[in-house]
């Protein structure tokens, strides 16, 4: 009896847990469930799935929301967590009730998204949303939040821009000498270095100071500032050129319009440029233009995914459009109007050939957004394969939004 002590049982996994959480992002899957991606103090981003939630009678529809933080009880699932009750704990419901604050909570929680890995546990990541979150429906202004959101997620992500050194030679920053925004090197070089021209880079004194102030002081601070239009608008423009830089899948909310082949930063507090993003993330067919060799436009219907702030095709092996994209890359695609010549999106990009993309059977997103319809047009996801199997990705340069 005495060996029995060399040998321990085992302990089993507990199947079901409690945690508070935020509702990242959502979809619609199948008939009447829906995918959730969550962010949790304790287990960092995690997947799960709400059955039936979308039926009239569903004991959770009304609960499981974005912008709001929840009590979930869930279980352990093969490929889903599984939300068996919620609770609102913070519902921040003022927040929604503005677009520009919506639109602002919706960059937040995407930012938090894509820079977090599943089931990695950054508890500070999610007390920073939380807190974003609580300001915004407080009525701070989105603008202040979103770059005090940024400057602080950065911080957390270890990447915190350098705004009181020259990021080249280290030196403090004189008050008399003129600085230039760099975010490739980290921040703010002094003029002593050599990089960039200052007509291209240059930065004011008044934005270098704002940049400072949303490191250091606290919200309330902040919100008391008084800043010029010019200055704010300024810091916006670096703090913007700065996040592509944050690790991530790349930014998808940027301005609605690029120039000079930049990619398009889809603007939170663009009216025109959310509704475009919410349509690219619903919408099932668009048409895609492309011009053969001899100058000749031709148009498809197209089955797309946008996914990290690129569309995503996947083309017939054998179609003409290939030759037209390797001889010019550049390519138009537009979503449907409403019939009467209204709500227009039209995005204008460069594209490319990624044949080491995932296919279709690999990409669960895609598969999701279209399901159903690869089974009954397609065959399913592996005969489909066979003939769609050239991943397209578009990388937009322009965006034209036009709400009904």
């Amino acid at each position: 009896m005495a060996a029995l002590g060399c040998y321990r049982l085992p302990v089993p996994i507990q199947r079901r847990y409690t945690t508070d959480a935020i509702v990242l992002s959502r979809f619609d899957y199948g008939e009447a469930d829906r995918i959730l991606t969550l962010l949790t103090p304790g287990s960092g981003k995690v997947k799960a799935i709400a059955k039936g939630i979308r039926r009239q009678k569903s004991r959770i529809g009304g609960s499981l929301e974005p912008f709001a933080e929840l009590r979930l009880a869930l279980a352990h699932g093969r490929t889903f967590d599984v939300v068996t009750q919620v609770e609102v704990i913070h519902p921040w419901l003022r927040l929604r009730d503005d677009l520009v604050s919506f639109g602002t909570a919706s960059y937040m929680a995407e930012m938090a998204e894509r820079t977090q890995e599943e089931r990695h546990a950054v508890e500070s990541v999610y007390l920073l949303l939380k807190r974003g979150y609580e300001i915004l429906d407080a009525g701070m202004a989105p603008g202040r939040v979103a770059r005090w959101f940024e400057m602080h997620l950065a911080d957390e992500l270890g990447i915190r821009p350098d705004v009181d050194r020259c990021v080249e030679c280290g030196r403090l920053l004189e008050a008399g000498e003129r600085y230039r925004w760099v975010p490739p090197i980290g921040g703010v070089l002094c003029e002593r270095c050599p990089g960039p021209p200052h007509d291209t880079a240059g930065m004011s004194l008044e934005g270098l100071k704002l940049l400072k102030a949303y490191q250091r002081m606290d919200v309330e601070a902040l919100a008391a500032l008084r800043v010029r239009p010019e200055v704010e608008a300024e810091v916006e423009s670096a703090m913007r050129a700065f996040i592509p830089r944050v690790p991530g899948r790349g930014p998808r909310r940027r301005s609605a319009r690029a120039s000079g082949g930049s990619k398009v930063i889809f603007d939170p507090n663009d009216e025109r440029a959310v509704h475009a993003l919410a349509r690219l993330a619903v919408d099932r067919i668009a048409w895609l233009s492309t011009v053969t060799v001899d100058g000749q436009p031709q148009t498809m219907p197209i089955w797309f995914l946008w996914v990290n702030g690129e569309i995503l095709i996947y083309g017939d092996h054998r179609a003409r459009r290939n030759a037209n994209l390797e001889a010019n890359p550049r390519v138009s695609m537009h979503l449907n109007d409403d019939g009467s010549g209204n709500d227009i999106v039209v995005i204008e990009g460069e594209a490319r050939i990624e044949p080491e993309h995932p296919q279709v059977p690999d990409n669960p997103a895609y598969l999701e957004k279209y399901d159903g319809w690869i089974d009954q047009y397609a065959d399913g996801p592996a005969k489909m394969a066979q003939t769609y199997n050239l991943p397209i990705l578009i990388r937009p340069t322009r965006v034209v939004s036009i709400p009904g």
